[in-house]
C-alpha cells in the first residue's frame, strides 16, 4: 500500500498538528478489502528525513518516517514507500492550501517520477465516536498508470484521525483512530 499510516482548533503549535516524539501510539481500525484489523502505530527513534530530524514510526504493516520542518509535515517514507525529495503532507501554517510536488517515488522493486497535487481544508467528521474538527488534506496522482486519491484528515493534538486510500476511485484502505496514548 502506499499510503496508510499514516489535524484544526485555535491553540496549540503547528506541530500539534501531528505529534512526533519518543513514545507516542496511534491505534487505528483499518479496513481493506480483503481484511479489517486493528493497528497501533509508535513513534519509536529519530531519523532523518531529507535534511530534517524526524522520527521513525513503526507498526505491523511497516515503518515510516516522519519530521517537521516549519510549518510543513514531511515523509520521506510511508510503509514501505520512499520519497525524493520528501513528500509535505501538511501544510500547518494554514487550514487552506494549495502545493504541488514533483519527485522520486520507490515503492518496491519499482521507482518513478512522480508529480502530486495536493489540497487542505478545515473539515468536520465523526472519528472515534466524537464529532471532531479537522484539516482535509487531499494528495491526488497517477503512479503505474493509476490514478491515486489519499484523503487524510488531521486533528490538534491527536494527529491523524481518518485516513482513505482510493485507487481508480475503489478505496483499496481506510483508517479510523481509536486511541493512542
Amino acid at each position: 500500500m502506499f499510503f496508510a499510516m499514516l489535524l484544526f482548533a485555535g491553540c496549540g503549535s503547528d506541530t500539534d498538528w501531528m505529534p512526533l516524539e519518543e513514545g507516542r501510539s496511534w491505534t487505528y481500525y483499518v479496513q481493506t478489502p480483503a481484511i479489517n484489523r486493528v493497528e497501533t502505530l509508535r513513534c519509536e527513534e529519530p531519523v532523518r528525513v531529507g535534511a530534517t530530524r524526524g522520527w521513525k514510526i513503526t507498526s505491523d504493516a511497516g515503518v515510516s518516517k516522519l519530521a517537521w520542518s516549519g510549518s510543513d509535515l514531511l515523509a520521506s517514507e510511508l510503509l514501505g514507500t520512499s520519497y525524493d525529495p520528501p513528500l509535505r503532507l501538511l501544510d500547518a501554517s494554514s487550514q487552506t492550501a494549495r502545493w504541488e510536488y514533483s519527485g522520486e517515488c520507490q515503492w518496491g522493486m519499482t521507482t518513478a517520477k512522480i508529480t502530486m497535487t495536493a489540497r487542505q481544508a478545515p473539515d468536520k467528521l465523526r472519528a472515534g465516536g466524537q464529532d471532531r474538527s479537522s484539516i482535509l488534506v487531499t494528495h491526488e496522482f497517477t503512479f503505474d498508470g493509476k490514478k491515486h486519491e489519499l484523503k487524510t484528515w488531521y486533528q490538534l493534538g491527536l494527529g491523524v484521525i481518518r485516513q482513505e486510500h482510493r485507487i481508480d476511485r475503489r478505496r483499496v484502505v481506510a483508517l479510523e483512530w481509536i486511541g493512542g496514548k
